[in-house]
């Protein structure tokens, strides 16, 4: 049961289409497993988020090659404002195309315990939130 509910749950914050549907299968035909499994699919997606912001930190680099002086201009002052609200951002993680943030927030340079910080806090809220049913 382990590996399918992990790799399900990696690849659904990779392809953001893509819907947990073992996990919401084993909640609703076996909830006396479905703590176990929510557990391995948080760290699948922490995992798919750490990839995620490593491929942000990647990108960093492109606007100094592929960018105008004007447009760099642009990208720090959002730069500035990323710093400001991103991290409260990644609360949504979770959620379809939340992932675009870590990336976004590997691209401005949030920090990273920071950024695992709210992705965890994400993760538990959304995978626990089934269980206070």
């Amino acid at each position: 049961m382990t590996w399918p509910v992990f790799s399900q749950a990696f690849l659904a914050q990779l392809l953001p289409l893509l819907p947990e549907t073992t996990l919401d299968a084993i909640r609703r035909f076996h909830p006396e497993q479905y703590a176990h499994a929510a557990v391995v699919a948080a760290v699948a997606s922490l995992l798919a988020a750490a990839m995620l912001y490593a491929i942000g930190i990647k990108l960093r680099k492109l606007p100094a090659k592929i960018s105008t002086p004007e447009q760099q201009v642009r990208i720090e002052r959002l730069r500035l404002v990323a710093q400001e609200w991103l991290a409260w951002a990644l609360l949504l993680a979770p959620a379809p195309f939340g992932m675009l943030l870590v990336v976004a927030a590997g691209f401005f340079g949030i920090d990273k315990w920071r950024a695992a910080l709210m992705v965890s806090v994400a993760e538990v809220l959304w995978r626990g939130a089934p269980l206070l049913q």
